[in-house]
C-alpha cells in the first residue's frame, strides 16, 4: 500500500482545516481575541528563552495586520499559537500538540510521512518505523480533533458561547 498516497494527504489537510478551525472557535467562545494573542506574545517575549520566536511571531503579525486587509479573528496565528494561548489560558489540555504540529507541518509541506527502505532485501517496501510514527500523530490529530470537538459542542449546550467561524 502507498501510505505517501495523495487521498491520505488530502484527508490530513481537512482534518487540519477543520481542526484549526475549531481552535479558532475555542478560543472565541472563551471571549478571547487577537489581542489576547499578542498580550501571550508580549508575555512570553520577556523570558530570554523565547525572546527571539516570539519576537518574530509579534512582528510577523504586525507586519501581515499592516499590509493585508482586515482578517477574521485568529486567522493570523499559526497551529502552535493557537495550542499554545488554549495551554496558557488553561481552557482545554491538548495531549500530544507537538506530534500534531510536526504532521500539520509535513502535510502543509507536501513531505513523505512514511519512508521508503532502502535494503533491497527487506521484505517491506516501506520502514515500518516511520509508519508507526506516521500512524501514531495522525491517531493523536483525529482523537484531539473529536475531543475538541466534543469540549466546544459541550459548551454550546451549556450556553457558554455560540459561534460560526
Amino acid at each position: 500500500s502507498d501510505y505517501n498516497n495523495i487521498k491520505i494527504s488530502e484527508y490530513l489537510y481537512t482534518l487540519f482545516h477543520e481542526f484549526e478551525r475549531e481552535l479558532r472557535k475555542t478560543l472565541v467562545i472563551s471571549k478571547l481575541s487577537d489581542d489576547d494573542m499578542i498580550l501571550y506574545f508580549e508575555e512570553k517575549i520577556k523570558k530570554e528563552k523565547y525572546k527571539i520566536e516570539y519576537g518574530r511571531k509579534l512582528e510577523n503579525y504586525r507586519k501581515k495586520k499592516e499590509t493585508s486587509f482586515q482578517q477574521p479573528v485568529f486567522q493570523g496565528f499559526e497551529l502552535n499559537d493557537l495550542i499554545s494561548l488554549i495551554h496558557n489560558r488553561k481552557i482545554w489540555d491538548i495531549n500530544n500538540s507537538s506530534e500534531i504540529v510536526n504532521l500539520r507541518n509535513s502535510i502543509m509541506h507536501a513531505k513523505d510521512f512514511v519512508l521508503e527502505n532502502s535494503e533491497i532485501e527487506s521484505s517491506l517496501l516501506y520502514n515500518f518505523d516511520t509508519f508507526k510514527m506516521f500512524f501514531l500523530k495522525a491517531s493523536y490529530t483525529i482523537n484531539e480533533y473529536k475531543r475538541l470537538l466534543n469540549f466546544n459542542n459541550w459548551r454550546k449546550d451549556l450556553g457558554v458561547g455560540n459561534v460560526n467561524l
